[in-house]
């Protein structure tokens, strides 16, 4: 039985459309972000040995983005608006796609329920596109790396259900009960957790890494179990949402959560 430490690193959605300043969604420090996270993948210090990903992945008709939803007079929704219930009650803003509209507006409901609101986004990470690769110096880090530990990441694609937003790695904000991708991802949490230690890292700080972090937090009791860290250097939020991220970090540091610098987590090893 090998006696070497499991150290595994979960990098969110480090894509080009919010990786690279000319992305639809590009997330202000996100390519300094990934700068370092490469570095930290390439140095001799780093005890990585499993590496897992997620990609973002949307159709352009999708409920984050513009090209789902028209205003009652005709004219296009533009992208940062928040879609509430009355909107959709009152025709003010409405699914372009009448088939959608019991469906969407039963989707709101539940994020009322859950004390959320819907913001629609640019339309990013489409499946195929530029905006939807890995930014160039994590994809050269991610082929390195496993020419290093003679083994392919495990890769999870996220988002291609277009009814539902899909911001964390382990699963929708409403899960579709008829589709299994958006539903809690139970085996890739038991393999993402079956470490000495978990690294996290990647866009955006106050989404996607979020939502993750929080899922993880109601699935295990992170002070009881081995290490999970947040590489905070390697991940930016979106612009708006500081203050929310600052109140964040505050939580999942009292619920276990270790938050880092990369050049303090290289110190200890």
């Amino acid at each position: 039985m090998s006696l070497e430490k499991k150290h595994h690193l979960l990098i969110i959605d480090p894509q080009n459309d919010f990786c690279d300043p000319s992305g639809s969604l590009f997330v202000p420090g996100a390519s300094s972000d990934m700068e370092r996270l490469a570095q930290f993948m390439h140095n001799k210090k780093t005890t990585l040995n499993r590496l897992f990903i997620t990609l973002d992945s949307h159709h352009h008709y999708d409920i984050a983005h513009p090209s789902y939803w028209i205003h009652q007079s005709g004219a296009d929704v533009e992208p940062f608006t928040t879609v509430t219930i009355d909107d959709i009650h009152y025709k003010r803003i409405v699914p372009r796609n009448r088939e959608d509209r019991d469906r969407t507006y039963n989707y709101l409901c539940e994020l009322d329920r859950m004390g959320t609101s819907h913001t629609i986004w640019p339309e990013h990470c489409l499946i195929g596109s530029w905006g939807h690769q890995i930014y160039p110096i994590i994809a050269q880090a991610i082929q390195a790396f496993q020419g290093r530990i003679h083994q392919s990441p495990t890769v999870l694609f996220k988002g291609m259900n277009p009814y539902t937003e899909h911001f964390s790695a382990l699963s929708a904000i409403i899960p579709d009960m008829m589709d299994r991708h958006t539903q809690f991802q139970t085996m890739f949490a038991e393999e993402l957790l079956n470490c000495d230690h978990l690294y996290i890292a990647g866009e955006a700080l106050s989404h996607c890494v979020a939502s993750t972090i929080q899922d993880l937090i109601r699935t295990v009791d992170c002070k009881q179990r081995s290490p999970i860290t947040l590489l905070l250097n390697a991940s930016s939020p979106v612009s708006g949402f500081e203050s929310i991220v600052d109140v964040m970090l505050e939580e999942w540091s009292q619920a276990g959560i270790y938050i880092k610098d990369i050049h303090e987590v290289l110190e200890e090893e």
